[in-house]
């Protein structure tokens, strides 16, 4: 059903959908990313009908909390590209069974459940396991595959136009300057008002991608 991320302006409650999106995290030290995606390994290593896969370059420190319910975690850089291996190769699998089924959308249930890969930091993959990421990006949504993944420094190199594109929805803590969060949020949201460049506190952000439009939240 998503994930209970925080609550907006007007004191609404803010869920990430999960279902048929991808979403970039981003923010620099201090800004409260690391809490923001931690809702999302909570969501995904405690649903009854969800499965998660992460990757923490950060030699595991992000997931320690979490590693005992993970399904699968890596924290090197040929761990990662032989799990990202093995979940695209889960998705041409459910692809083909929905093909048979004459399905274009995979049913979640506890026994085919949603695969939620987590991924921190996006900059420390090689450019192996990013290709295999821009092929599950592309093609993961359909056969039950989200993928979130923070950067902590992004830059157009590693969140280049064709994987940005990929991310349906986008979450801006405090960055640098406004071509970060330009990057993360999408290219011109910056001199809309949308600057996370200008966010102070942590775990206030700015959320794009999904509902009525950009939204300034506090993230719980």
């Amino acid at each position: 059903d998503g994930i209970p991320f925080g609550r907006d302006a007007r004191g609404r409650e803010i869920v990430i959908p999960t279902r048929g999106s991808h979403c970039l995290f981003g923010g620099q030290t201090g800004s409260g990313k690391s809490v923001g995606m931690s809702h999302v390994l909570h969501a995904a290593a405690t649903a009854p009908d969800a499965q998660l896969w992460a990757v923490d370059l950060k030699e595991g420190v992000e997931i320690a909390a979490w590693k005992h319910l993970a399904h699968a975690q890596a924290t090197t850089g040929p761990e990662c590209l032989a799990m990202l291996e093995m979940l695209d190769r889960i998705r041409v699998e459910r692809l083909r069974e929905m093909s048979d089924a004459g399905s274009r959308d995979w049913v979640v249930s506890p026994e085919k459940p949603r695969i939620i890969l987590t991924v921190d930091e996006l900059a420390e993959m090689d450019k192996a396991s990013q290709d295999v990421l821009r092929s599950l990006t592309r093609l993961g949504r359909a056969a039950g595959i989200s993928v979130f993944a923070a950067i902590q420094k992004p830059t157009v190199e590693v969140v280049d136009s064709q994987i940005r594109s990929s991310f349906q929805s986008a979450v801006a803590f405090g960055v640098r300057s406004k071509n970060e969060s330009n990057i993360i949020l999408g290219d011109g949201m910056a001199s809309e008002g949308f600057d996370a460049s200008k966010l102070s506190a942590p775990g206030e952000c700015w959320v794009v991608g999904w509902g009525d439009g950009p939204k300034h939240v506090k993230a719980y």
